[in-house]
């Protein structure tokens, strides 16, 4: 843990397209990203040499996953903010990109409510509103 290096990891020739999934998964991911972007079938093709029989394949799992509905795919990054939380992902304030899993009469505030709570600090702000909501939950 001290390594500033990180030398205890394995090297690079350990850790190829193994470790991050393969070359299929790679390559159905391109075509993915490809497809979301408004990419044609042959470009598609011509790029990453993936047959009709894969293209088709990555549409039918798009189509499903779209039918289905459900939660958005964070990449791992879900978190479970069950007894509430401060949430840092996204790309910026008033973004609007971060899915909320709320429940029946639960409430979000905005981050200029929770930097005004805070005197400026967000972070100030965030443990301000987390003791209001553990004194109010405790009257409950």
């Amino acid at each position: 843990m001290n390594d500033p290096e990180f030398r205890f990891l394995p090297g690079a020739q350990f850790t190829g397209s193994y470790a991050e999934g393969g070359e299929v998964d790679k390559k159905m991911a391109m075509i993915k990203n490809m497809l979301n972007r408004g990419a044609d079938d042959s470009l598609i093709q011509s790029i990453t040499g993936a047959t009709q029989e894969e293209i088709n394949s990555v549409k039918n799992t798009q189509r499903q996953e779209k039918a289905e509905g459900g939660i958005m795919d964070l990449g791992g990054n879900e978190m479970d903010l069950r007894g509430g939380g401060f949430v840092p992902l996204g790309a910026k304030e008033k973004a609007d990109d971060v899915p909320a899993r709320l429940s029946k009469n639960e409430f979000v505030m905005t981050a200029d409510a929770v930097r005004a709570a805070g005197g400026g600090s967000v972070d100030k702000g965030a443990d301000k509103m987390y003791k209001l909501m553990k004194g109010l939950e405790a009257q409950v």
